[in-house]
C-alpha cells in the first residue's frame, strides 16, 4: 500500500499507484491477478461511494445552515443520485454485462475480474466494514485540514471544510495532474 502511495507522486491523479499495488503482490500470489485487481477496484468503489456521501452530507448541512449558496444543496442532491444509481447497476450486475460485448482474449480476464469483484461485494461484512472505515479515513482528513485552518485564524463552518475537501479528493482523482497536485488545493481554496 505505501508503495502504491508513492508512486502516485509520479502518476497521475491521486489513484495512480493504485495500478502498482497488485503489480507488487503477483509474484507471491501469480493466480490471483484477477483478484488482485478487483480488490483494488472494490476498495476504490468504496473509498468513492464513502467521499461522495461526506460531500453530500457536508453540502447539505451548509445549505441548511444558510452558509452559503442554494447550489450546494443541489450539488450534495446530485452528488447522491449519481451514487445511488451506481450502487444500484454494480449491484444488479447489469452494469457490468457489457463484457459479453469485447473480444474473447479481452472478455476472460475481465470476466475473471469482475467475479472476484462480485465474491468481495457480496461479503456484507467485508462491504460494511471497508465502507465505515473508508468514512472513518476521509472524515479525520476532513477534520485535519479544519483544524489547520482553524490554526491559521480562519472561522470556516465545519461543514464547509466536510464539502470542499471531499469533493477536492473525488477531483484529484481525475488524472490532471501528478498526485492530484494543484487540483486538489484549487478545489479548496475556491470552497473556502
Amino acid at each position: 500500500n505505501l508503495a502504491g502511495l508513492y508512486a502516485s507522486n509520479f502518476l497521475p491523479s491521486v489513484a495512480g499507484g493504485d495500478v502498482l499495488r497488485p503489480l507488487y503482490l503477483f509474484g507471491e500470489f501469480p493466480n490471483m491477478r484477477s483478484f488482485l485487481y478487483a480488490s483494488v477496484i472494490f476498495e476504490r468503489i468504496c473509498g468513492v461511494v464513502s467521499t461522495l456521501v461526506l460531500a453530500f452530507l457536508g453540502g447539505f448541512a451548509h445549505a441548511l445552515a444558510g452558509n452559503g449558496p442554494a447550489y450546494l444543496l443541489a450539488a450534495g442532491a446530485a452528488l447522491f443520485t449519481l451514487m445511488a444509481v451506481a450502487v444500484i447497476a454494480c449491484y444488479s450486475g447489469k452494469f457490468f454485462n457489457l463484457y459479453s460485448m469485447l473480444p474473447k482474449r479481452v472478455r476472460d480476464p475481465v470476466q475473471h475480474a469482475f467475479n472476484a469483484w462480485s465474491t468481495l461485494a457480496r461479503n456484507h461484512t467485508l462491504v460494511r466494514g471497508t465502507l465505515l472505515t473508508s468514512v472513518l479515513m476521509q472524515l479525520l482528513i476532513v477534520i485535519m485540514y479544519w483544524a489547520l485552518v482553524r490554526s491559521l485564524g480562519v472561522f470556516v463552518a465545519f461543514s464547509t471544510v466536510l464539502f470542499a475537501a471531499s469533493l477536492a479528493w473525488l477531483v484529484a482523482t481525475i488524472p490532471i495532474s501528478f498526485n492530484g497536485t494543484g487540483v486538489r488545493e484549487g478545489v479548496i481554496a475556491y470552497f473556502l
